[in-house]
Parts: C-alpha cells; structure tokens; sequence
C-alpha cells in the first residue's frame, strides 16, 4: 500500500510549475489529485493525463479564486465527496 492511498491532494494551479510536479509526487504516493486552474485548462487536463499514465488518479476543476462563490461551491463539494481531503496547496498562475 502507497503512503497516500484513499487520500486526496486539491492543489490549485497544478497543471504548471511547482504545482505539477508536486500534484505528480504526491500522486505517486498514493494520493487522488485534484488539479484546480483559472485560465489553462490545457495544461491542467495534460498533467492529469500524465497522471493517469503513469497509474495515479486525478482530475481538474476550473475554479476562480478570486470568486466567492467558486471557493465556496468547490469547498462544499470536496467536504461532500472527498472525505480524506489532506492537503490544500495554493500555487500562483
């Protein structure tokens, strides 16, 4: 068993840079990864399926930081539906 498995990592702005390599890491171990972005949905969607690729899971969600009501949608349904949630990592876009 994976350090990490039954676990899930929201890490936004995880399709580039630091937050790609670090959504690729902790999906190595184990975790389910899901990959937040504003404007680069491309990017965020390769990274998933490098992911995938290599055995990890992961998705991406669009979210907007600086909507209120984006934060609050994602937070109630990863608190619904990902109830090992244990990272929340905020990279720069």
């Amino acid at each position: 068993m994976k350090r990490l498995e039954g676990k899930t990592a929201l890490i936004t702005g995880g399709g580039r840079g630091i937050g790609k390599a670090i959504s690729r890491k902790l999906a190595k171990h184990g975790a389910e990864v899901i990959l937040t972005w504003v404007s680069d949905k491309s990017s965020a969607e390769e990274n998933v399926k490098s992911i995938a690729e290599n055995g990890g899971k992961a998705r991406s969600l669009h979210l907007e930081v600086n909507d209120e009501s984006s934060v609050k949608s994602l937070v109630s349904d990863i608190t619904l539906n990902e109830k090992n949630l244990i990272f929340w990592l905020t990279m720069p876009e």
